[in-house]
C-alpha cells in the first residue's frame, strides 16, 4: 500500500494478517507498534549528545500501525534483505536450505526416553554446523559480492557496525526478545539494521550474542575492539 504524505513523498507499507496467533495474541501488533516507538524515542537523545551525533549513532525501526486485532501496517523497504535470506541464497549451489536441521534433529536424543540435552552435545552440534553448513565467513562473502568497491564495502561495514552495535544495547536495556534470521532486515542502501517484531519481555534483561558469521563481520584484523567502542558511545 502506497500513501502520499504532505511534504510529498511516497511511504509503502505492508500489510499483515497473523492468522497463525490464537485469539489471546490479538494485542501483539500494539505490543510491536510501541517497542518501535520505544526505539524511536531514543534517536533525539542521541543526537543531541556530541559523542553520539558525531558518529550517526541512529536506532532504526520501521513504522508500525496497527490496524485491528492481529492486523497491521508494517514499513517496506523496498532494498532490505534478511538474514535469512542471504542464507539461502548462499544454499543455492552447494545444499538444501534444511540440511543444518536435519543433522541437529538426527543427532538430538529423544525426548520421549527421558534424555535430555548436554552442554557438551550442543557445543558438539554448533560446532558441526558450523563447519560443515554455516561457514564463518557467508555473511562476509554476502557483503563483498553484494559492495565489490573497497570504499563500498568499507562504508556499508562501518555502518552496518553501529547499526547493531545501538540495536544490541537498545535490545538489552528495554529486554527485548530475540526473533529469528528472517526479522534481521539489512538496508542495502545505508547499511542499516531494522530488527523486526521484537516486544518487551518480563525479568531480568539477557545478555546478548553474536552468531560467528556476525563476528566475523564485524571484527577488524580479527579484533573487536571497533564494536565495543561502538557500544560504550
Amino acid at each position: 500500500i502506497f500513501f502520499l504524505g504532505k511534504n510529498g513523498r511516497v511511504y509503502s507499507f505492508l500489510c499483515f494478517v497473523d492468522e497463525q496467533f490464537p485469539p489471546q495474541h490479538a494485542s501483539e501488533p500494539r505490543r510491536e507498534e510501541r517497542s518501535s516507538m520505544l526505539k524511536r524515542a531514543i534517536n533525539p537523545i542521541l543526537s543531541s549528545s556530541r559523542l553520539t551525533s558525531r558518529r550517526g549513532l541512529t536506532v532504526e525501526a520501521l513504522k508500525i500501525v496497527p490496524l485491528g486485532p492481529l492486523q497491521k501496517l508494517v514499513e517496506h523497504k523496498g532494498d532490505g534483505q534478511t538474514l535469512w535470506q542471504i542464507y539461502q541464497k548462499s544454499c543455492l549451489k552447494k545444499q538444501d536450505r534444511d540440511a543444518p536441521l536435519t543433522s541437529y534433529f538426527a543427532r538430538i536424543p529423544s525426548p520421549q526416553k527421558g534424555n535430555q540435552l548436554s552442554d557438551s552435545l550442543l557445543k558438539e552440534l554448533f560446532a558441526n554446523i558450523t563447519h560443515s553448513y554455516l561457514p564463518k565467513d557467508t555473511f562476509l562473502n554476502w557483503a563483498q559480492a553484494t559492495y565489490p568497491s573497497h570504499v563500498d564495502f568499507l562504508t556499508f561495514k562501518g555502518r552496518f557496525l553501529l547499526s547493531i552495535a545501538v540495536q544490541s544495547v537498545v535490545s538489552y536495556c528495554y529486554n527485548l526478545n530475540a526473533v529469528p534470521p528472517s526479522r534481521w532486515l539489512i538496508d542495502r542502501k545505508t547499511g542499516s539494521l531494522f530488527i523486526i517484531g521484537q516486544k518487551i519481555e518480563s525479568g531480568m534483561p539477557k545478555s546478548f550474542r553474536l552468531t560467528p558469521n556476525l563476528m566475523s563481520m564485524l571484527t577488524f584484523c580479527g579484533s573487536p575492539h571497533a564494536l565495543v567502542e561502538a557500544m560504550q558511545c
